[in-house]
């Protein structure tokens, strides 16, 4: 247990723990791609192209729009060049045999 002797040494230890975990998160934001699990030479290079090189870059790589996909759309609304989620049962199935097999519904 640490004693202290005022209120202000209480203070000033509390400011610099603070101080301190804020330059460690600084500190890890800037690390790179690579120290990160799963993230080898390969996966390094794809995400370099995109501009991503630092754990910084990853957290700030947001999408360009967001797709709700929580709303069912019904069919019969639907538009032409319209972007929706729709909602429905396969009621059949078969593969299709030519130069590769596909699944046709």
């Amino acid at each position: 247990m640490v004693a202290f002797h005022s209120l202000a040494e209480m203070e000033n230890q509390l400011s610099k723990a603070q101080k301190a975990q804020k330059a460690q998160k600084a500190e890890v934001a800037q690390l790179p791609v690579t120290c990160l699990r799963g993230v080898g030479p390969s996966l390094a290079g794809k995400l370099d192209r995109l501009g991503i090189s630092s754990v910084q870059d990853l957290l700030f790589h947001l999408p360009l729009r967001y797709q709700d996909r929580t709303r069912v759309t019904p069919v019969g609304s639907l538009q032409a060049g319209m972007e929706a989620l729709v909602e429905g049962v396969i009621q059949g199935a078969r593969l299709a045999f030519g130069r590769r097999r596909s699944l046709v519904c």
